[in-house]
């Protein structure tokens, strides 16, 4: 979460689930098995992959990018 407990707190824009493995130095976001364009569209119905979305981006919030 970017703004702490301050709101609004919404997944997929400031609020992001994702799994940490410190003995490989890496993060696992939901939907880091699917394709392209199904993280894209679970992203813009319910937010769960949109960390993965992200990532795939270069870290960097796609224009097309729903929250």
């Amino acid at each position: 979460d970017i703004n702490a407990s301050s709101g609004p707190n919404v997944y997929g824009k400031d609020l992001f689930i994702f799994e940490r493995d410190p003995e490989k130095g890496s993060i696992k976001f939901y939907g880091e098995n699917l394709s392209d364009n199904k993280v894209i569209s679970t992203c813009k119905g319910s937010a769960s992959t949109c960390g993965e979305w992200i990532k795939r981006n270069s870290w960097k919030i796609p224009k097309d990018y729903p929250w």
